[in-house]
């Protein structure tokens, strides 16, 4: 893995991480995989308790943070991001979907932009 690999890796685990646990979720370990370019977090399973901008919200952490904090992600990753994001708001219309992710995409931006030094303290590699 090069430095850059492992560094987006590293600040797409510490987004999701940062913005799971602002919204008041356990947060475990936050992992590096070399082999594969993967990695990832350890996020409280259940957040049904949560509104549906904060579920979008930390799904969706990592591609808000891309712009945030100038790295670049595996492909794959970013594509299983938006995965969750359309299971979260399947069933919903056209432009409630489109309001809701957008409101998750500005309440995860908000909550990495408030707590930015924690996701560089756990992205530094």
């Amino acid at each position: 893995m090069t430095d850059q690999e492992r560094r987006g890796v590293a600040y797409h685990g510490a987004a999701h991480a940062v913005v799971a646990s602002a919204l008041g979720l356990k947060v475990g370990a936050i992992k590096i995989c070399g082999e594969d370019n993967s990695g990832g977090a350890e996020i409280q399973l259940d957040q049904s308790h949560l509104p549906l901008v904060d579920r979008i919200a930390i799904c969706i952490a990592s591609i808000e943070a891309k712009t945030i904090f100038n790295f670049t992600m595996h492909e794959g990753a970013e594509r299983c991001d938006y995965a969750k994001v359309i299971r979260l708001v399947e069933g919903l219309d056209q432009e409630t979907s489109l309001a809701v992710r957008n409101k998750g995409y500005e309440r995860a931006r908000e909550l990495l932009k408030t707590h930015e030094m924690k996701v560089h303290r756990l992205a530094d590699v």
